[in-house]
């Protein structure tokens, strides 16, 4: 067996991850294996926001994630919200075989599939959907990017579904791009958030109800309800390590 890293999460949840190859993927991003081995602190960031997300849901819910990667997400969700089912779908191998591997001691009540999240997301029902999309944007959805999957998602009626929005990297460039789409989006990033809510309301009949950010990601929580208020939180620079932090 091979050594494996060992890491913390949230402080509180010992990770282990294996070796693993980078493998490049179709969109021409990072693989999940290179993003966590060259970003960590990205990945500390993006999984507090996450949990800060979902911290007033029940435990007991049902959970679908389409994007497994290498377990951050999930082992975080297994703890913090304790569900009563909890369907991982993941397309590289090398993920699968370590989604399997950190999540081993965990309740036989996880299911991972090895799979392609287009063929998977939103055929069966959840409470929550935790789509850590590689690449998902404003733009990319107008054009009909997981605008299917997005769909199915919400005929399942789920009680929330979370979104990593890529937009906020280069935000600065990014929402003057924009602006044809939407006029009321500005250089404040909050101006974002409250435009995408809209724009899902219209086409799912979900809004955005909070936010949590970065200077590389948007996590929108989108919930059944007509927009309105939306609850923020920044994750700033140096704020990784209480996420994730490798231990050895």
């Amino acid at each position: 067996m091979p050594t494996p890293t060992r890491w913390m999460i949230l402080d509180k949840y010992p990770f282990e991850l294996l070796p693993g190859e980078p493998t490049q993927v179709t969109v021409g991003d990072k693989s999940y294996y290179q993003y966590l081995n060259e970003r960590p602190n990205e990945t500390g960031k993006n999984v507090q926001a996450v949990i800060w997300l979902l911290r007033n849901f029940p435990k007991g819910l049902r959970i679908m994630e389409p994007f497994g990667g290498c377990g951050v997400f999930s082992i975080a969700l297994q703890n913090e919200l304790k569900p009563s089912s909890h369907h991982i779908v993941e397309l590289d191998g090398g993920c699968v075989a370590q989604l399997k591997y950190c999540l081993r001691n965990y309740p036989s009540r996880i299911l991972i599939l090895h799979g392609d999240a287009h063929d998977y997301l939103g055929h069966g029902p959840a409470d929550i959907f935790v789509c850590d999309f590689p690449v998902f944007t404003m733009t990319r959805l107008l054009r009909g990017e997981w605008a299917t999957e997005m769909s199915r998602m919400a005929t399942q009626k789920p009680k929330a579904i979370l979104i990593t929005d890529g937009s906020s990297y280069l935000y600065h460039f990014v929402h003057k791009t924009l602006l044809k789409y939407c006029p009321e989006i500005t250089s404040d990033r909050e101006s974002y958030a409250h435009a995408m809510g809209r724009l899902l309301y219209w086409l799912y009949g979900y809004s955005v109800t909070g936010c949590g950010y970065h200077g590389t990601c948007f996590y929108l929580r989108a919930e059944p309800v007509p927009p309105g208020e939306i609850e923020f939180k920044r994750f700033p620079a140096g704020s990784g390590p209480a996420g994730l932090r490798k231990v050895q």
